[in-house]
């Protein structure tokens, strides 16, 4: 991993995702409790929504299956199995758009992605981006693996 200054604006759109997932995760507590549904969702699950919101999706489409210094992650080389089932363009495209994800912003990315208009890519990318940064969060600490 190749070691860089920190990308403030992912950092602070980190920060921001794991506010929107603590609240997600206490309203659906909560609705538990209620007996509204018949159980809160895995932390994955919420960031789905989370980022699918963000995309401008419904819920519905979206639930389906030392100091403070800290440096930028590099950006994750999504898996060929990740991709595999991508036609070739697709597949650079949603790379491209998980990069600037982090190393730019990932709203950037998303406003992009909403501007192909390309619905096969926009859910690409949203599956990739859900997983990149599910595996981001739990190296973090913030998330618990399933």
């Amino acid at each position: 991993m190749t070691i860089s200054e920190p990308n403030q604006q992912f950092e602070k759109e980190i920060e921001q995702l794991e506010k929107e997932l603590a609240a997600k995760k206490e309203a659906a507590k909560q609705r538990y409790e209620r007996g509204e549904i018949e159980e809160p969702l895995y932390e994955k699950e919420n960031l789905r929504d989370v980022i699918g919101e963000k995309l401008g999706k419904s819920s519905h489409e979206t639930v389906q299956d030392d100091d403070n210094q800290q440096q930028s992650p590099e950006p994750p080389e999504a898996s060929g199995d990740a991709l595999s089932y991508l036609s070739n363009e697709l597949r650079g495209e949603v790379q491209e758009l998980v990069n600037i994800a982090f190393e730019e912003s990932i709203d950037d990315a998303i406003k992009k992605a909403n501007a192909t208009e390309n619905s096969a890519l926009i859910d690409a990318f949203h599956d990739i981006l859900v997983d990149e940064l599910y595996k981001h969060l739990v190296d973090r600490g913030k998330l618990n693996e399933l």
